[in-house]
């Protein structure tokens, strides 16, 4: 499935970063370390959820899209993990419940 998506990006002239089981290590911190660059061009990151669901920090991704969801929910739900909200922060009402 990453093929596919990496097609369309290349067809589009998207810049992105990829890792999938192929890819060692080194070459995995410093993909990861290109896309959370200051300035960076990169416009998606493509991974697999077993080769990149955990230990990854995406720090500058502001979505996570789970294209080919995994077999277990629970693997999904630690991949997406915490991305900033576009959504103004929550403010607490006097009720002590927050709104938006």
């Amino acid at each position: 499935m990453l093929d596919l998506l990496e097609d369309f990006l290349e067809y589009e002239g998207y810049k992105y970063e990829r890792i999938d089981g192929g890819i060692t290590g080194g070459l995995r911190q410093e993909a990861i370390d290109r896309f959370n660059a200051p300035g960076a061009q990169q416009f998606c990151f493509l991974l697999s959820t077993r080769a990149g669901g955990l230990g990854i920090n995406l720090a500058t991704a502001d979505t996570v899209i789970i294209y080919d969801s995994d077999w277990n929910p629970h693997n999904d739900i630690q991949v997406g993990g915490p991305t900033p909200s576009p959504l103004p922060s929550a403010e607490p009402t006097a009720s002590g419940r927050t709104r938006r």
